[in-house]
């Protein structure tokens, strides 16, 4: 839980700093750019269960 809540305000700096990204670049910065702030060990699966999830409370949007 308090994982997850660290992962979202990640992903949230990913989309607010650079704009729209796919599932895949979401996943590789997480495991990249930011393996210094988290030790990344989800999969591509892992990444869009908390992607939909985010979505459901309506914290990020889904374009295209």
């Amino acid at each position: 839980s308090h994982l997850r809540h660290i992962i979202e305000g990640l992903i949230l700096s990913i989309l607010n700093t650079n704009g729209p990204k796919s599932l895949e670049k979401i996943h590789l910065l997480l495991k990249t750019v930011y393996k210094t702030d988290l030790d990344y060990t989800y999969g591509e699966t892992q990444t869009s269960e908390i992607l939909k999830k985010m979505l459901q409370k309506k914290k990020i949007k889904f374009n295209g």
